[in-house]
């Protein structure tokens, strides 16, 4: 008989706040959702709560919606978070060895040192992700343990976000009555979603563009090496359209979802009804127009985003190419604007059909958080997160990182 375990998680976003109810098997082989609960956003900008009571509400909203579905009561949930808050360093740790086998405490210590060196003031521990270990210089270990050596090093990729940001979140959360099981960087759960293994060894980079922010993850040979949140997303895109077609910001984004394309062949549309400001009369844009206007900005995102992976010298480590998510990834002709611009293979996630989930929810590509967010649960977290950092600046919590070192 299968053993079923029920997981929540809470993505609240710019635009919306997402609760979703699932049930795990107990052999990590499948997921199927019992309840999903969508609410307005407006109370986060660029992944930074604004207004404690509205991001309040919208979760009560959305807990309320996913329990009447699903037929359970919420008690926790693993909540994920974003912002140009979010930090990734990649940091190495040593111990000293001396001759004998490796123990199971000197990878806790040359971990904990990488840890260490990497954590900075004011902001909260979220992942410890592994990249590799080194034994006397021998790259590649996955497993140092009983190793004979002199030297130990591990290399680790550590994921924080400001305090303020995971404190004022979790207020918000614990406030609508649930309890936080974990908070994950979003980023990381997108990554899970939309990339395979293979892509992972290849060197990847994925970007979840949202309405308020853009999370990168870049992996190489299965490693993750950034992890970073611009401040740009499909709510700037609709400012920006706004203020050029002198158009109210509502029709902005009316227009760019019913009308907008990166190339002009996927523009449907000859003459686009454009609303006026005011009691100026309404006008017609040419569709191309539409098509260049929208190029221009998505074009300045790719520069960002370009600039970002010079900047941490990781551009030439992407032969598997970037993974574009997220609803303001989803536009028409991204991936061949994409393409051209970073000169490597790019290709648009959509979600696939998930097992329980609303027919209004299914392929909606805000959901790809959630759904990392849910393979997250169905891997070895000692694989990818390790170690979690407690109120106190202690790490409590390295069951999950320890379990296959400490077992007999």
């Amino acid at each position: 008989m299968k053993e079923q375990a029920i997981k929540v998680v809470i993505d609240l976003g710019s635009s919306r706040t997402r609760v979703t109810i699932a049930e795990i098997g107990s052999n990590h082989s499948y997921f199927e959702v019992l309840g999903s609960g969508v609410a307005a956003g407006g109370a986060v900008k660029a992944g930074i709560v604004t207004n404690i009571p509205a991001a309040t509400a919208a979760i009560r909203q959305a807990v309320a919606i996913a329990e009447q579905e699903a037929g359970v009561k919420i008690n926790s949930a693993i909540v994920s978070i974003s912002g140009q808050h979010i930090l990734g360093v990649n940091s190495d740790g040593q111990a000293h060895i001396r001759n004998r086998r490796i123990r199971n405490n000197d990878i806790i210590h040359a971990v904990m040192r990488a840890r260490n060196l990497a954590h900075k003031g004011g902001q909260t521990l979220l992942h410890i992700l592994e990249q590799q270990f080194i034994v006397d210089g021998h790259k590649g270990i996955t497993d140092p343990k009983g190793m004979t050596a002199d030297e130990l090093d591990a290399r680790v990729h550590v994921i924080s976000a400001r305090s303020a940001a995971v404190d004022n979140l979790g207020q918000c959360v614990r406030e609508a009555g649930i309890e936080i099981e974990q908070i994950v960087y979003a980023g990381l759960a997108s990554a899970y979603a939309a990339s395979s293994e293979d892509e992972r060894e290849l060197g990847i980079c994925t970007v979840d563009l949202g309405a308020g922010t853009a999370d990168l993850m870049l992996w190489w040979r299965n490693q993750p090496m950034h992890a970073a949140t611009l401040p740009i997303g499909g709510e700037q895109i609709s400012s920006e359209l706004a203020t050029a077609l002198r158009t109210p910001r509502a029709a902005a984004e009316t227009l760019k979802c019913r009308y907008g394309a990166l190339r002009n062949k996927y523009c449907q549309q000859h003459r686009i009804p454009l609303p006026s400001t005011g009691h100026l009369p309404d006008r017609q844009l040419a569709g191309n127009d539409m098509v260049e206007l929208l190029a221009m900005c998505y074009q300045n995102y790719f520069t960002h985003i370009n600039k970002e992976l010079h900047r941490v010298g990781l551009r030439k480590m992407l032969d598997g190419g970037i993974i574009f998510t997220g609803g303001a990834a989803q536009i028409p002709g991204l991936a061949e604007a994409a393409g051209e611009h970073f000169e490597c293979p790019v290709r648009v996630f959509i979600p696939p059909p998930i097992e329980g989930l609303p027919e209004h929810l299914q392929r909606d590509a805000g959901m790809v958080t959630t759904l990392g967010l849910f393979y997250l649960q169905q891997v070895p977290l000692s694989d990818y997160v390790w170690a979690k950092e407690e109120n106190d600046g202690i790490i409590q919590n390295v069951t999950n990182f320890l379990k296959r070192y400490l077992s007999p």
